[in-house]
């Protein structure tokens, strides 16, 4: 995993989570063949957010000035064996893991509360 696909999967998922602020602002859209198209995108950029991979198709953003930057703080060494990139990461994953976790158990307990609730026409 490069440097760079970090950086390029950064900018897509954060243009691609402003795409979905219109939802925010117009939620009927929501209702759109149930919510399914809106659904399937979420879960796109979710899992391109969560599991950066290179594909071989994949065109990265090459930086000769910002990347050996970065990649020279990442490897700074906080303790022996300890890198800020290592912590980052680490970081990463644990918040990714922990909002995974949040967003299941909310999507059941409202499951659960709908569930109560009678079909009306």
């Amino acid at each position: 995993m490069s440097s760079s696909l970090i950086l390029t999967n950064c900018l897509f998922c954060g243009f691609a989570s402003l795409l979905l602020f219109p939802l925010l602002r117009r939620p009927n859209i929501l209702t759109f063949k149930k919510g399914i198209p809106i659904f399937i995108a979420v879960i796109f950029v979710s899992a391109k957010m969560l599991i950066p991979y290179e594909f071989s198709f994949t065109h990265t953003l090459a930086s000769k000035n910002v990347l050996p930057v970065i990649k020279a703080m990442g490897d700074f060494h906080l303790l022996e064996n300890v890198t800020i990139g290592n912590t980052l990461m680490f970081t990463w994953l644990l918040v990714a893991a922990l909002l995974l976790v949040i967003v299941t158990y909310r999507h059941w307990k409202l499951m659960q509360i709908l569930s109560f609730v009678p079909e009306t026409n």
